[in-house]
């Protein structure tokens, strides 16, 4: 298996387990958080799940184009994360701005090993 099918492969697998996570055990993570509503990750579960589609389906097919969009994505949830981290706009607990930072650098190799992925691809 190439890198860039085995990176898809992962961000879809982390995705589906992350969303999973976010939707099955919502009120756990209102609690790891300090929050009062899990309405978030209820959205954030649902739109992983989505995600994990494309990507899987992208892990199959391996169009540059929707792999590059694949990378952007996961590319604007590492800003949007790192933006989150230092500017801590939200009242959540340290230990979920840890988790937003953990899942961000997840995301970012994800980003790297499908970039370098599709390089190879174009190469040959």
């Amino acid at each position: 298996m190439n890198i860039l099918k085995s990176s898809l492969l992962a961000n879809a697998s982390f995705s589906i387990l992350t969303g999973l996570t976010l939707l099955l055990l919502n009120g756990k993570m209102i609690a790891l958080f300090g929050l009062s509503s899990g309405t978030v990750f209820f959205i954030l579960g649902a739109g992983l799940l989505l995600f994990a589609a494309t990507v899987g389906i992208e892990a199959q097919k391996m169009r540059p184009a929707k792999v590059k969009f694949i990378i952007v994505q996961d590319a604007l949830w590492v800003i949007a994360s790192l933006a989150i981290l230092l500017t801590k706009p939200f009242a959540i607990t340290s230990t979920g701005y840890t988790l937003i930072g953990v899942v961000a650098f997840i995301v970012l190799l994800f980003g790297i090993g499908q970039s370098y992925g599709l390089k190879q691809m174009q190469a040959k």
